[in-house]
């Protein structure tokens, strides 16, 4: 599995190494943030999100927006599988828009768009629902607990540390069931006294 880079900034990244990243600012001038779908490849940079002007359609540049705070980034390089999975996607999302289909809904706006791009792309969700709504907010809420595992920071399934319990614990539990196991033996006992 290709692991994130914890960059600034997409552009940072090599050159020569097609990646893909997910950016997500603050604009000064707007209360949301917004959610980037940044595509690298031989040097060339693709940034698909929302058109302002037409929030439900599908807008290209070839930068990011300068000036604005980056609220949340994860980047990966594109394996060569992986850069046709996001071909494919792409290619899906394109034949959606020709047919005229809108790429972005209420229900399902540009944080929804980069989580299904990217799950798509290199098999690895990353939420970005809160109380059932796709926010940015919680997208850079996954995107940050994504990261911290990925550095070590938080355990994830793959590699899960052994808890030991303290003597004293184990001391209380052994006492515990010990007490359950004799309550038990005597309520049988008393059972079967009264049967005979």
């Amino acid at each position: 599995m290709d692991q994130p880079s914890n960059q600034d900034s997409p552009a940072e990244a090599d050159v020569g190494t097609p990646n893909l990243s997910i950016v997500i600012q603050q604009p000064r001038d707007e209360d949301s943030p917004r959610v980037f779908l940044v595509h690298v490849d031989a040097g060339a940079t693709t940034t698909y999100a929302t058109d302002s002007e037409h929030p439900y359609e599908l807008a290209l540049a070839a930068e990011l927006p300068q000036g604005d705070e980056q609220v949340a980034v994860i980047t990966k390089p594109l394996s060569t599988e992986a850069a046709e999975r996001f071909r494919q996607a792409m290619k899906g999302v394109s034949e959606a828009v020709d047919s005229g289909l809108v790429v972005w809904t209420p229900l399902r706006p540009s944080a929804a768009f980069a989580s299904n791009i990217w799950e798509a792309t290199f098999n690895e969700k990353l939420a970005h629902r809160s109380y059932g709504l796709s926010t940015p907010e919680a997208l850079a809420q996954s995107i940050a607990a994504t990261s911290a595992r990925d550095l070590g920071l938080a355990q994830d399934a793959v590699d899960r540390k052994k808890l030991q319990v303290s003597k004293r614990n184990h001391e209380r539990r052994r006492t515990t069931r010990d007490e359950s196991a004799q309550q038990e033996t005597e309520e049988q006992a008393r059972r079967r006294g009264q049967s005979h």
